[in-house]
């Protein structure tokens, strides 16, 4: 069992990363629970991009073979974008950071919120900084049921070489991110990773739906509330950790 789970309160906080190769290493699941369409939504993640920059490299994605609900990704501008669509399949939803912003083989912290029914209640930071660019963004609900969902893949054929850590998802809650105490919540001031909770539930006071953290024997493990993934492949640890 990881340290920073056995014994959090030991300073300074170390974060454990865990690598997605390219080759074999997606996360799946069906059937989660507690997931229903949304216009709210808070995403944190640590990324360090091992795909080659101009290359798209998925985190997180809702994809049923047929639409891409829903999609965390460094896209090929070389910026962190989440989109979002409805249930019939309209752009409604795309929060970024500017292009070239993120580049190969560098960490970097990804913090994003949205209210769709307002437009002063989105935000994107990125390393503490904001950093919103603004593609879409309608009044309605992404569409994120319970099934179809993938981590370091699109669609469970290719993976995307990724290194990640405390990737956290929760779906219906919006947290203002223009509130600097709230971002301290998941990143500190010196810019290093924070202790979540063992169930990422220190910052709202209630669990995450996704919350991916430990180390590379238990990360896959979903530590949030909307239930387990599929691993394929095996984790492994990263040489380096946001917190280094």
């Amino acid at each position: 069992m990881s340290s920073h789970l056995t014994n959090p309160y030991r300073f300074p906080f170390r974060t454990n990363a865990v690598v997605f190769d390219g080759t074999s290493d997606i996360l799946s699941a069906d059937g989660l629970s507690g997931i229903g369409s949304s216009g709210l939504g808070t995403i944190s993640c640590w990324v360090r991009i091992q795909e080659a920059d101009g290359a798209t490299a998925n985190i997180l994605t809702r994809y049923t073979g047929v639409t891409q609900y829903l999609e965390f990704q460094r896209l090929a501008t070389n910026c962190i974008r989440v989109y979002g669509r409805s249930g019939i399949g309209n752009n409604i939803l795309g929060l970024r950071s500017a292009a070239g912003s993120v580049v190969q083989n560098i960490w970097y912290h990804f913090l994003a919120s949205w209210d769709l029914s307002d437009a002063g209640k989105r935000h994107v930071y990125l390393n503490d900084v904001t950093d919103l660019n603004v593609d879409y963004y309608a009044g309605s609900q992404v569409s994120m049921d319970g099934n179809d969902w993938f981590v370091g893949s699109p669609n469970g054929s290719q993976a995307d070489a990724i290194e990640m850590a405390d990737l956290y998802f929760n779906i219906g809650v919006y947290v203002d991110f223009s509130i600097e105490s709230n971002r301290r919540k998941f990143i500190d001031a010196s810019g290093n990773p924070v202790w979540l909770g063992r169930q990422g539930e220190l910052p709202t006071g209630a669990q995450p739906h996704f919350f991916f953290t430990d180390d590379a024997g238990t990360w896959h493990t979903n530590k949030g509330s909307a239930g387990g993934f599929t691993l394929a492949g095996v984790l492994t640890t990263a040489a380096t950790s946001p917190s280094d």
